[in-house]
């Protein structure tokens, strides 16, 4: 069972590197199709048919826009228009090998203040996906083929502009850059 123990948030920036949204005390997604209606000359049943699919977010919590907690970074995103990739954890194990989450790519549409004498400050941030939303159980996209590797990956940007990974040593001999689309990649 999963509960708002093991459930957290996080979040990339522009290198891809992960930040951890805190103060989050709960968070929703709603994943959607739209159904087209179907008609047919010889029938008078109607017939629906799924057509695109959309995924939507929401997370609430308590207000800290200290650099290290995510907030200022979502803050940040939403006034530049910038894409994140988020993840969104049923269960974020401490040994990142069970880890069952969503994933995906979106746009902050909205961060809302709320500030009252009787309380602590509250924030609640409003998510649109940009693509497909998937499920990873495991690491495992059961969606798709591809698996998710818990290992951190740090990435500068050298003097002379170019972007260098410090990718761990059990890695050193499977990781490339694919010069097509521009993704690093790691084999298995």
């Amino acid at each position: 069972m999963y509960t708002g123990i093991t459930g957290a948030i996080e979040i990339t920036n522009l290198l891809r590197q992960p930040t951890k949204l805190a103060y989050v005390s709960g968070w929703n997604v709603e994943n959607s199709t739209e159904m087209v209606e179907v008609t047919e000359f010889s029938s008078v049943d109607k017939k629906v048919l799924p057509c695109s699919r959309s995924w939507r977010a929401s997370a609430d919590g308590t207000i800290s826009f200290e650099t290290t907690n995510g907030q200022q970074i979502l803050f940040d995103a939403m006034n530049k228009g910038r894409k994140m990739l988020f993840y969104f954890y049923l269960n974020h194990s401490e040994n990142d090998k069970e880890n069952t989450f969503f994933c995906g790519e979106g746009f902050i549409e909205s961060l809302s203040v709320n500030l009252s004498a009787e309380d602590v400050g509250k924030v609640s941030i409003s998510v649109v996906g940009n693509d497909k939303l998937a499920l990873y159980i495991n690491n495992q996209d059961v969606t798709t083929e591809y698996i998710h590797i818990p290992e951190k990956f740090d990435f500068s940007i050298g003097k002379d502009g170019h972007l260098y990974a410090n990718v761990p040593e059990k890695f050193k001999d499977n990781v490339w850059l694919n010069d097509e689309d521009g993704h690093l990649y790691v084999k298995l």
